[in-house]
């Protein structure tokens, strides 16, 4: 089994070197050895052709369900994307120096695929997703490996491994849920959000086959007249974070949100208050969270960056009898 991302640079810190051997002791833990991580053998030509492990191995799973329950959801038709794999062969691993070439020969631009599915971008660039059995635990872990080669395990590895080789590709395109399906699509009628964000908005109608009515949709807040916005950009509070804000405890603006967070926790603030990897934690925060903006020194790809790069992920609209 390969070891834990042991050197993606000569300089990491020896407090990445802690975090490498206690990521070592964890899953010894785990008893993950040679023999108890059982990774899927299912192959691109046998009934998988251009789908990851993860989604071949669920769609054998559930394929003892009632094929001839009646789908509800009429207005559309369910399709199955493939990755295109032609001319692609996976690497072997072999222990390196990862660096930019790691990455590949195609310039790893999300923005290229725009309109696909957001989690299946990284795969377009030579990534995998594979799903994985913890024998002993009998539960099912997700991992990716890089086209390099390299396994990477969970969100911390990612991130350290997309910063220190400057990917352009954002952690909140990968998700480690093994019931997660990234083929399956429901093709709609039309997109309500016609063609104004980066993903389609499905719309479902499990009631009847009417069709919905024509919406003026807007991906940018409108106020009404009566409301004030300050819009000077000198009154937004910035940052100088170079590393895309790994470190809240240095961002000028997660530390406003951490202040903000005492009127949630009875004048206590909250030290990890915010994002964590793009996703917000499980918190009650109403006060909101302050996010970096164009002042800041901070690019696209930072963790403090969510609500304002749009709709990322597939939504789908649902009528209802009431």
């Amino acid at each position: 089994m390969e070891s834990p991302l042991p050197k993606v640079t000569q300089g990491l810190s020896k407090d990445s070197a802690r975090k490498q051997k206690s990521i070592t002791k964890t899953n010894r833990h785990l008893k993950l050895s040679k023999g108890k991580f059982a990774t899927s053998t299912i192959s691109g030509s046998a009934g998988g052709k251009g789908k990851d492990t993860a989604t071949v191995l669920q769609d054998r799973m559930g394929s003892t369900e009632d094929s001839s329950a009646v789908d509800l959801e009429s207005l559309g038709t369910r399709l199955d994307h493939i990755v295109p794999s032609a001319g692609k062969t996976r690497k072997k691993m072999v222990k390196h120096l990862c660096d930019r070439k790691c990455l590949g020969d195609m310039a790893d631009i999300p923005e290229k695929f725009k309109g696909n599915n957001p989690l299946l971008i990284p795969l377009f660039f030579g990534w995998e997703r594979h799903l994985a059995k913890i024998k002993p635990y009998d539960t099912h872990v997700v991992f990716y490996r890089a086209p390099c080669g390299r396994r990477l395990r969970n969100l911390m590895e990612l991130d350290r491994y997309l910063q220190e080789l400057d990917s352009q590709l954002a952690i909140d395109l990968f998700c480690r849920d093994p019931e997660l399906r990234l083929y399956n699509e429901f093709n709609p009628v039309k997109d309500i959000s016609y063609g104004k964000e980066n993903v389609v908005i499905l719309c479902v109608n499990e009631v009847d086959a009417e069709q919905p009515d024509n919406v003026e949709y807007s991906y940018q807040r409108i106020p009404v007249t009566w409301v004030k916005l300050n819009l000077d950009p000198n009154f937004l509070v910035c940052c100088d974070c170079k590393d895309n804000c790994r470190v809240r405890s240095k961002c000028a603006c997660q530390q406003l949100t951490v202040e903000s967070s005492a009127v949630n926790n009875r004048g206590e603030p909250i030290p990890d208050a915010g994002y964590l990897h793009r996703r917000l934690r499980k918190q009650l925060l109403s006060s909101g969270v302050y996010e970096c903006n164009s002042r800041c020194k901070c690019d696209k790809r930072c963790g403090n960056r969510v609500a304002q790069n749009g709709l990322q992920n597939r939504l789908q609209v649902f009528k209802t009898e009431k």
